[in-house]
């Protein structure tokens, strides 16, 4: 079944200053005039605990930094609509157009307002938060538009940046012993059995499963360690973290310019868009206040807005 995908997490805002001074009441962040409250975070709470998660290993997230996540992306998206009408952004167009292709996506308009229902989300919370995904996109093309870089920028972000320029080809077993851990590193050096353990992924309990992945940077948070990049290839190791034991097996390496290259200029891309952002987080007087957050380990979210409720 296809999944509706309506929230897209920004990049982290660790960087950007935040206020010393206490904010104002149900306050949790301020982005040039605009205010962001309460009733901001607990809205799109609501509709983040109705999306699809993802199953299996590292499914579970901290509390505190899923309230620090949302908060962040509630302040790009507020940078994002301002800097928009700065920028002359035709907000309308950019709209209608990923409007239309949630519609083919899903074959008509009946067929999105199906998954609409069946996830209980709200045609008006998929509306605003579709119309900011939109937002985002536009902006994000119209800096990297601004900011293409030559052959001698990539050439030379590419001589820069020694480890992400590594792209791997990887397959990764977790199972909850280290004994069973080892038996599979050890099969798997020997070359046996290397296409066998999809069966993991039938675990009910999700402390065993497989997957693979190609052309994975070192960037890239589905890693379960940053140390795979050591490893030499056609070897695997075993990775120990939160109680499950990872066996990760690296089929193929490379560095080559013309390989990497698309990748490597998603990365000089992403890296001018954020360098872009912080200045613009500056120019607004972006400040955040992430001890005013809810406790949500507690689950006090209480909210004032059903803006998601089933009607």
């Amino acid at each position: 079944m296809k999944k509706i995908g309506a929230i897209v997490f920004a990049c982290s805002l660790a960087i950007i200053l935040v206020a010393c001074a206490k904010p104002g009441a149900g306050d949790l962040a301020q982005v040039g005039d605009q205010v962001i409250g309460r009733a901001d975070f607990d809205n799109l709470l609501s509709l983040y605990r109705k999306m699809p998660k993802k199953e299996g290993k590292g499914s579970e997230e901290d509390s505190d930094d899923l309230g620090k996540r949302l908060l962040d992306n509630l302040v790009w998206e507020a940078m994002v609509r301002e800097d928009c009408q700065h920028l002359g952004i035709d907000e309308r167009r950019v709209y209608e157009e990923k409007k239309r292709e949630a519609i083919q996506q899903f074959g008509n308009e009946e067929g999105l307002q199906s998954q609409l229902k069946s996830l209980k989300i709200s045609p008006e919370a998929f509306e605003e938060s579709l119309h900011q995904e939109a937002l985002t996109q536009a902006h994000r093309e119209w800096i990297a538009k601004e900011g293409t870089p030559s052959e001698e920028d990539l050439r030379t972000y590419y001589d820069k940046h020694p480890d992400d320029r590594i792209l791997l080809d990887i397959q990764e077993a977790w199972v909850p012993t280290r004994k069973e851990a080892e038996t599979i590193a050890q099969s798997w050096k020997e070359g046996k059995d290397l296409t066998s353990y999809h069966i993991l992924n039938e675990d009910p309990f999700e402390k065993t499963g497989y997957q693979e992945f190609k052309n994975i940077g070192i960037r890239d948070d589905r890693l379960v360690s940053r140390k795979v990049f050591t490893q030499d290839v056609e070897t695997a190791e075993v990775y120990p973290k939160e109680g499950i034991y990872y066996v990760v097996y690296v089929r193929q390496k490379q560095e080559d310019y013309d390989l990497v290259k698309p990748y490597i200029l998603g990365l000089y891309e992403e890296d001018h868009y954020r360098v872009y952002m912080e200045k613009l987080a500056k120019d607004l007087n972006v400040r955040i206040y992430y001890e005013a957050l809810p406790d949500l380990s507690a689950g006090q979210t209480e909210s004032n807005q059903e803006t998601s409720k089933e009607k």
